[in-house]
């Protein structure tokens, strides 16, 4: 299978799992652990939405356009073979946490997580195909999708593609759409317009 009809797959999976929990979210309430446990949720969750939407555009600074034919291995990559997905799982748990549940930030996380482990599987085989020996050595030295900061090199690369940093930052901003939402979410479930059943802390 082509990496360009694994990414397909990949974005299908990820709109329907997400339309499945943004329609969980619509049912779901925090239970507080603790006085104001919720609101500190949530404040986490905007955090790592931010963080993520960061992260994948600074990502794009070295990857842009690159993914296949160039193997990048400086800046994020050098310190985590897939640093973009790795963003995206920490916005995905912020996503969850926008329900004021850290139990549905940690599911929503590992959820998008299982996606991604299989589609990295798939991408893996095909960089190996494209580099050979090079990538297999890349494989052996740097982490999956835990970033290890003590083997960080490399500078940015000076050619990047100013067009695709900015597509990344606008197409991570969607996941700052989970913070309306919710807030309309918890307005409709005050007002008992929508019922609330399952809570989670």
């Amino acid at each position: 299978m082509k990496l360009e009809d694994v990414q397909i797959i990949r974005k299908a999976f990820l709109l329907l799992l997400f339309v499945g929990l943004f329609a969980l979210f619509a049912v779901s309430a925090a239970r507080p652990v603790f006085v104001g446990s919720p609101a500190i949720t949530i404040s986490v969750g905007c955090v790592l939405i931010i963080v993520c939407i960061l992260g994948r555009t600074w990502c794009s600074l070295y990857i842009g356009g690159k993914k296949i034919s160039q193997l990048v291995i400086s800046g994020p990559y050098s310190v985590c073979r897939n640093p973009l997905y790795f963003f995206s799982i920490l916005g995905s748990a912020g996503i969850g946490m926008q329900t004021g549940s850290l139990v549905l930030g940690l599911f929503v996380a590992l959820a998008v997580a299982a996606v991604f482990h299989v589609v990295v599987k798939r991408e893996e085989r095909a960089l190996l195909d494209q580099h050979g020996v090079a990538y297999a050595n890349y494989l052996k030295t740097v982490p999956r999708m835990l970033p290890n900061l003590l083997i960080w090199k490399g500078s940015i690369d000076d050619q990047y593609d100013a067009r695709l940093v900015r597509r990344t930052f606008f197409d991570a901003s969607i996941f700052l759409i989970a913070i309306p939402y919710q807030a309309v979410i918890r307005f409709f479930q005050l007002h008992e317009i929508l019922p609330v059943l399952l809570q989670l802390p």
